[in-house]
């Protein structure tokens, strides 16, 4: 793989559509998932704070929508390091994030409980995909 791209996002499934998603960590197999049902590409990445910034826009311009996914907080995360590329660069790009919104899981239980809690599992992204509540 070189450098450029484990520095920004690598691509995991790449089609030729107009959404993509752009995932970090376990999220990816979730991205994987949802792209059974959604024709979009996926890409992961795994540097947050390092990034070829030349290789990211090259990447991000081909979309029309980019889905961020993020096993943590939206705020000052993943989405919004994506999200500041894109207003830098000026991109006609749409981002729409999928992260915890909240600070506390409700309860205790599993890793997918968790996932389900903050509605970042897969079946509660697709629903709000299907009724692009975003």
């Amino acid at each position: 793989i070189p450098a450029a791209e484990v520095a920004s996002a690598i691509p995991v499934l790449d089609r030729n559509s107009e959404c993509a998603f752009f995932a970090t960590g376990s999220m990816v197999s979730t991205a994987l998932e949802l792209a059974q049902e959604k024709p979009y590409s996926v890409f992961s990445s795994a540097l947050l704070t390092q990034h070829d910034e030349k290789h990211l826009v090259s990447q991000l311009k081909r979309f029309k929508t980019v889905f961020t996914l993020e096993e943590h907080s939206i705020h000052g995360g993943f989405g919004s390091i994506i999200g500041d590329v894109i207003l830098q660069h000026n991109l006609p790009v749409k981002l729409v994030k999928f992260g915890m919104t909240k600070t506390f899981t409700n309860g205790a239980g599993s890793y997918d409980f968790a996932m389900k809690d903050h509605q970042i599992d897969t079946a509660s992204i697709l629903k709000a995909l299907n009724s692009q509540t975003f």
